[in-house]
């Protein structure tokens, strides 16, 4: 009909990809979701999300990715005198064949499959839900460890506690 520039819509990549880190000893994690992940990305994201916030770690220990396994991600762990490391992917004792996961087929899951590309929406609030749940193997939240004070929970915002109430008026 008309005579102009003929508009198409461009699909946005479905994020299917997550790049997951985790501090060893705090069990911080540190997650975003991904259509791709390149080296460059996986670079982009230790710069910003573990040297900018955590400070330059000592080591990094990755699976057998080839995004940290490539000259580009290698030239920037060198850059920062970062410790790169490859661990090979879990074995049965005896064998080389990869240990088989199990999946369960749940609700949830069902869920899940229903709602696809939605997941990667939730991410911040289940990261969250991670970093202020007690670790077993600490017996501490990972929030706490990495901060010194357990984290205020967005109900203590709006209803008035002991922590919330004896702030100072400055704070």
């Amino acid at each position: 009909m008309g005579h102009g520039r003929r508009r198409t819509a461009h699909k946005i990549p479905q994020k299917r990809f997550i790049l997951i880190v985790t501090d060893y000893f705090t069990k911080w994690v540190e997650a975003e979701s991904y259509a791709n992940i390149r080296a460059e990305d996986v670079e982009k994201f230790v710069w910003k999300n573990i040297i900018c916030r955590h400070g330059l770690p000592y080591e990094i220990v990755t699976d057998n990715g080839t995004q940290f396994t490539s000259a580009t991600f290698e030239k920037f762990c060198a850059s920062w005198n970062i410790r790169l490391s490859n661990r090979l992917p879990d074995t049965h004792k005896g064998t080389a064949r990869p240990k088989p996961r199990t999946r369960r087929s749940s609700p949830e899951s069902k869920t899940a499959q229903d709602k696809k590309g939605i997941w990667a929406d939730e991410l911040d609030g289940v990261l969250w839900s991670h970093r202020t749940t007690p670790r077993r193997s600490t017996n501490q939240t990972p929030f706490t460890l990495s901060h010194g004070i357990e984290a205020m929970s967005p109900t203590e915002a709006t209803i008035p506690g002991l922590r919330r109430t004896h702030l100072p008026n400055n704070a």
